[in-house]
């Protein structure tokens, strides 16, 4: 699925990195720039974003993030200078019901400088233009950058029923025509909706 011009944001990724970078819907050619990525990041980060031991994505995953499924999937890359992929979001549409399960990651070096909030802005965005009106997640308890996220856009943060080492965050995907504080588009509103899917 392609989305016009128009949608893809470009943004300013913190006042310290005065470069322009963009936002936009992965594309084939992105394969081995992703892969770069995945293997640039921490261990930490790399295991925080799949909850498992990784050095880079095996072929299957890399597949499946390069091809999302039409209707189904949505996957937005963030690109710094020359096109480098500093920042990866994705959104799967429940099989049951108007929700899907949202996953991202933002490269070390640019985390904590707003760019996993416009990402996850993107990726929401897309899901609600889809008919898709409630989102869920679940990470482990020990991710703050992502606990501090959730809580910023206003979502629901539970221990997991499943485990205390994981924590479910969950949110509905309200009218594009609400403006948070800073003057971005948000359709993030708490929602108070326990969820148990594990995506990666």
């Amino acid at each position: 699925m392609q989305w016009p011009a128009t949608k893809l944001p470009t943004i300013h990724a913190s006042a310290h990195s005065p470069a322009m970078h963009a936002i936009r819907p992965v594309r084939p050619d992105d394969e081995a720039r992703l892969q770069y990525f995945i293997r640039k990041l921490s261990p930490a980060s790399r295991y925080a974003r799949f909850m498992m031991p990784i050095r880079e994505l095996p072929d299957y995953m890399l597949h499946r993030f390069i091809h999302p499924l039409p209707g189904k999937e949505a996957v937005w890359v963030a690109t710094a200078a020359f096109g480098s992929i500093v920042g990866l979001g994705q959104y799967v549409r429940d099989e049951i019901g108007n929700g899907c399960e949202v996953a991202l990651v933002v490269d070390d070096a640019w985390q904590r400088q707003r760019l996993g909030t416009h990402l996850l802005q993107a990726v929401l965005d897309i899901a609600g233009d889809n008919g898709i009106t409630q989102f869920h997640s679940q990470v482990l308890a020990d991710n703050y950058p992502m606990r501090a996220l959730a809580r910023k856009v206003g979502c629901d943060i539970r221990i997991s029923p499943e485990a205390a080492s994981l924590v479910d965050i969950s949110g509905t995907i309200n009218s594009p025509n609400d403006v948070c504080s800073d003057g971005l588009t948000t359709r993030v509103v708490a929602e108070p909706v326990s969820y148990s899917c594990r995506y990666c």
